[in-house]
This record gives C-alpha cells, structure tokens and sequence, in this order.
C-alpha cells in the first residue's frame, strides 16, 4: 500500500479546491403529473373541480413555488456472515434500500394557492373522491360515499430534483455540472397540516410527503436548452458561447440586444437610441 507523504499547497490551490463549496440555496424542482387517458376521467377532472386550470405556465410556477426540500439517501442491505474465515465477520452487499417518502415544501401564492389545489386534487384523483354530483354516483358529501382507488399505474407520475450553484452553466459553458435525482413512481403520500391564526401574519406553507420506489442520478436535467428561444438567458447562452463562435463585434451586438440598444420595438415610455452626434446639454 502506497503511503501518502504531506505536501505543501499554494494559496491559489487553496483556493480552488476549499473556497468553492456548493450551496443549499440553489435548486429546482419539477413535478411530473400521471400521464393522461384520451378518454374517461383523468386528473384535469379533477383539477378542474377544484377551480384549478393547470397548464404550463402553472407548472413552472408549481416548480418555482418549491422551498425547500432534501437530496435523497440510500444505504446497502447486507448479509453478515461469521467464522467463514476463523475469527472474521463478513457483510455481503444484496440490494440497495432507498427512503421511501421525499418531503417537499411550497410557498403558497395568494392568487389560487397552487400548491393545495395541485396535490388535493392528485388525492382526490387516486382516491376516487368526486366533488361534482352526478346522478347515479355518490359524491364526497355523500352519507354512503366509499373510495374507489385507482390502479398504480394510473396514478404515479415523476419527480426531478436539480442542484446547482450561482455560477450556472449555459450551454455546456461554466463551472457547474448540474446534477439531477430523478424519481420513479411517485406520487402525493400525504399533506401536511398548515396552520393559521390571527397572531402576526406569517408566509403560509404546504408540506407534501412524495412516496417513490427508488431514484437515480444524471448529469443534466430533462429540460434541454431550446436553440429556438429568444430570451434573456439563451442571450446569456450565447455571450458564455461567444469565444467560440463569435468576434468582438459579435460580442457587443450581442450585448446591445440585451440591453435593448439599438432596437426598434423596445416598450412604450421608453426613448429610442441616439444616433449620431451627442449634445453635451441634454436638458
């Protein structure tokens, strides 16, 4: 076995490898629903029973709404066997156990308190519990209401979990490589109670317990860059890009789209550009 001598480092490797440790602030995450059915009653249903009309824009703000959260762990199940060799215990690895339940935390937006509505409505979907009386089927509010489960497979959807610092990569370009958990059959297990009171208001928060059968780590999120977009951070993409692909005068117009200089069809109350020779009194 080799023996490891101590070495001297300099204050810039120090540096390097010390002072660059990740943070707890900087994550995302993004909740798959169950696919849906061409046909029959699906979760929309049931989201819309609840005055919820989720689409992508809810979606992204669902994921944005997600404060706090943990990274998932996992350990070996071993099998211990004795004496095999006189006087040695060994432990061989058999399967690999995972949590069972990832607790998620959201802020609850005062415009239709996503949130409660997203997860009541997944509950109610996998439980069968119809606000909406139809005749012929007993409701929720119903004295002879029993639950009708759906199959498992009717009601798991996803969940990714990325964590990554300030200094973001764009386009493969930057110091952090993002990783991912990817989550496998989840679905709401339960919803933690909120409470209020007329003490000192407070921001209000719902606990979500996701139940999964296991998870998995990649290197990128699902989310690919979209070479389509236009907004502000594929600009940004571009600019991390630019070495590569662009010149100096590239550079700057690039920079000028950014800023807004030199375009037409910046917002109304907002000047244009001054051409030409600049008067030194502007007043």
């Amino acid at each position: 076995m080799a023996v490891i001598k101590p070495e001297g480092k300099s204050i810039a490797q120090v540096k390097k490898d010390l002072l660059n440790p990740a943070t707890t602030s900087h994550f995302l995450a993004s909740i798959g629903s169950p696919p849906s059915k061409p046909s029959g009653v699906t979760l929309k249903t049931f989201q819309e029973e609840l005055g919820l009309i989720f689409d992508n824009d809810k979606q992204q703000r669902l994921n944005l709404l997600c404060s706090q959260t943990a990274l998932p762990g996992s350990r070996l199940l071993t099998q211990e066997i004795r004496n095999h060799f006189p006087g040695v215990r060994e432990r061989h690895a058999y399967r690999r156990q995972f949590d069972d339940v990832i607790t998620l935390t959201f802020y609850v937006d005062a415009e239709q308190y996503l949130p409660i509505r997203y997860f009541e409505s997944w509950i109610n979907f996998i439980t069968g519990s119809r606000v909406t009386k139809f005749e012929g089927e007993a409701n929720i509010e119903s004295p002879n209401f029993s639950y009708l489960m759906k199959f498992p497979n009717e009601y798991k959807g996803t969940l990714e979990l990325s964590k990554f610092e300030k200094n973001l990569e764009f386009g493969g370009v930057g110091r952090t490589k993002i990783i991912t958990y990817k989550f496998v059959n989840v679905f709401p297990l339960a919803i933690n109670s909120m409470p209020v009171s007329y003490n000192s208001s407070q921001l209000l928060r719902c606990s979500v317990g996701m139940a999964y059968s296991r998870y998995f780590v990649t290197g990128k999120g699902a989310r690919p860059i979209d070479e389509s977009s236009t907004d502000i951070t594929q600009f940004e993409r571009d600019l991390f890009d630019a070495p590569r692909s662009l010149s100096l005068v590239d550079i700057a117009k690039k920079n000028a789209e950014i800023s807004g200089l030199g375009r037409n069809d910046l917002p109304r109350g907002f000047a244009p550009p001054i051409t030409g020779v600049v008067p030194l009194n502007l007043a």
